[in-house]
């Protein structure tokens, strides 16, 4: 499979118990926060999708609205399943590449904070 879903994994689990909110966050105000897995792939969904709107990806646009209107199972369990795999490569591998850039901010204080 393109990209690193293990890598991926990982992420996804510090990002959960370690994601970083700005002080402009009306949540819970500057400082790390747990989120909940819904929390996190809604966030991480409505981060991308107007992003490959915007570059003219209608594949990962396709994929991601389909995802966003059917949230049932497991994102991990979504992004390694057969939706995800049927993306042309480059799709799949721009899709795991932002995944873990945007997974990555979530734990960096650093970096621009995401809302939920």
């Amino acid at each position: 499979m393109v990209g690193n879903l293990a890598e991926i994994e990982s992420l996804w689990g510090s990002a959960q118990s370690t994601a970083w909110h700005g002080g402009g966050c009306s949540c819970h105000g500057p400082g790390p926060v747990v989120l909940s897995a819904a929390d996190l792939e809604a966030d991480l969904l409505e981060y991308l999708l107007p992003r490959y709107e915007k570059a003219g990806e209608t594949a990962l646009v396709s994929a991601l609205k389909a995802r966003h209107a059917n949230m049932t199972g497991g994102f991990l369990v979504w992004l390694g399943g057969a939706e995800v795999s049927a993306l042309p490569e480059v799709s799949r591998a721009k899709l795991f590449a932002d995944m873990q850039n945007s997974l990555r901010s979530f734990c960096d204080e650093n970096s621009t904070p995401h809302h939920h």
